[in-house]
């Protein structure tokens, strides 16, 4: 009997440590299930890993400045007319661009950056005291050439990293993207989309000009994106980036 007994107490605690040892896995299964789904850095209330601050960072008075960082679409298919009247896309675009820019709060910082037949560059680093400078650049621009959407997103984030620093980390972050077309071979933006959502807390925020809804950058909930197909959605669409800067 009493060796029964130890028997019997023996297959009890095998299988008590067998279901402990099942119940373990199973949760432990289901957090790396949970931890695997990325919600992307602005829904992570835990990150604050951006920007990587720099030991000779200058730290700006203004901490908590919005920023819009504007990209420029000066393609060669900005010289077309179509669904901008009897004015060219690239005309249409400058005035909506330039009405957008005198409605931003004078405490914020503006930028930008443009890409046409000259290159792709910042043509105005980001700054409040630049209003009348960035509009004499954008009626400067050179229209033609191709459309690099990666490559233009590429630098947009290195402009925005850096103002960060100064703000050390503070602040809102957006790119503000007027384009009328595709990417070009091999500019696919999908990936740098996909990393800024993941890694940073920047706002992607696009103005489809002429477009429609089916393109590379109106990824929903990963970017703001909005069809424009004659001037006044054009430019109501610059002004709603104001209104759901202000709601988030």
């Amino acid at each position: 009997m009493k060796f029964n007994g130890l028997m019997l107490l023996a297959g009890a605690l095998s299988l008590l440590t067998a279901c402990g040892e099942q119940g373990v896995t199973g949760a432990g299964n289901e957090l790396l299930s949970l931890a695997s789904s990325d919600p992307g850095y602005g829904f992570d209330a835990t990150r604050n890993d951006w920007p990587i601050l720099k030991d000779d960072q200058l730290k700006s008075d203004q901490l908590l400045a919005e920023n819009y960082l504007i990209i420029f679409d000066g393609s060669g298919s900005m010289a077309g007319s179509e669904c901008s009247g009897n004015d060219t896309k690239a005309k249409v675009a400058i005035s909506a661009v330039n009405s957008f820019v005198d409605q931003i709060s004078s405490l914020a910082n503006v930028g930008l950056l443009v890409f046409d037949r000259n290159g792709i560059d910042t043509r105005i680093k980001l700054g409040t005291e630049n209003r009348t400078q960035l509009k004499q650049k954008v009626s400067t621009i050179n229209f033609g050439g191709g459309t690099p959407l990666r490559s233009a997103l590429s630098l947009g984030l290195v402009e925005l990293e850096e103002q960060a620093n100064k703000q050390l980390g503070y602040g809102e972050y957006n790119i503000v993207i007027v384009t009328d077309g595709v990417a070009s071979e091999s500019e696919s933006p999908e990936s740098i989309v996909n990393s800024i959502y993941e890694n940073t807390p920047v706002a992607i925020r696009t103005i489809g000009f002429c477009l429609g809804e089916n393109h590379s950058l109106n990824q929903p909930g990963i970017t703001y994106y909005k069809s424009a197909d004659n001037p006044e959605s054009l430019r109501e669409g610059l002004a709603s980036v104001l209104a759901e800067s202000d709601s988030f």
